[in-house]
């Protein structure tokens, strides 16, 4: 396992949530100007720190990674690191999953879609236009 530099993790980061923007359907082109303006009323940061999430400067602290990779229906480990799977599971497989499992295997499983669920209503995103937090 190859160590990465603070450097390289945030670059990492930069190009992965960049990735993920893309995917967002109301979030403007990574090469105009919007992008940086939506990501600071989405996720409530001044204009600044969206742009140093966007270029790499800056990394969000667990708690918003987290947040973060729930409102982009990505994995944290992906958008943190780049570990797959870049998607979590949909619920057709977790079921799959929980039938072919152990007891302890199962009771993981449990868990884990627990605290995606409460990472999922916990701080979520403000909406744009509005006034309060979803």
């Amino acid at each position: 396992m190859s160590v990465i530099s603070r450097d390289e993790a945030k670059e990492g980061f930069a190009r992965r949530f960049n990735e993920a923007l893309n995917d967002m359907s109301d979030c403007p082109p990574a090469t105009g100007r919007g992008r940086a303006a939506w990501v600071s009323r989405r996720y409530r940061l001044s204009p600044e720190g969206a742009s140093k999430w966007l270029d790499g400067r800056v990394m969000p602290d667990q708690t918003n990674m987290a947040r973060i990779a729930v409102d982009l229906n990505v994995t944290p480990h992906w958008l943190w690191a780049g570990q797959q799977p870049k998607r979590p599971p949909n619920e057709l497989e977790i079921v799959k999953l929980y039938e072919d499992s152990d007891d302890l295997g199962r009771s993981n499983i449990l868990q884990n879609a627990k605290a995606w669920h409460e990472a999922s209503h916990r701080g979520k995103p403000h909406s744009p236009g509005s006034n309060t937090p979803d």
